[in-house]
């Protein structure tokens, strides 16, 4: 993976990240999905449209507690953002 810097984040990322530059800081990017979610334990993903599967659906405010807890007892989580390049 490689570290990703902030003019591929964009400008108005960081602005955004409310005060969270260290996570912007640390994102990587991979070649593969496998490769940037192995090693998690639990996975989030996002998107504006219904999907026609079977899924827990959370609002921000509920995953970001769900993925507190779940760093608690000791999971690894990610949201990965697949984009182009």
């Amino acid at each position: 993976s490689t570290t990703l810097p902030k003019s591929v984040v964009g400008q108005a990322a960081v602005p955004a990240a409310s005060g969270a530059d260290a996570v912007l800081d640390a994102a990587r990017v991979f070649q593969r999905t496998e490769d940037a979610i192995a090693g998690l334990n639990r996975v989030f993903a996002t998107t504006a449209r219904s999907r026609d599967m079977v899924k827990p659906v959370e609002t921000p405010r509920q995953a970001a507690a769900t993925m507190r807890a779940a760093v608690a007892s000791g999971e690894a989580v990610g949201v990965p953002s697949l984009r182009d390049t």
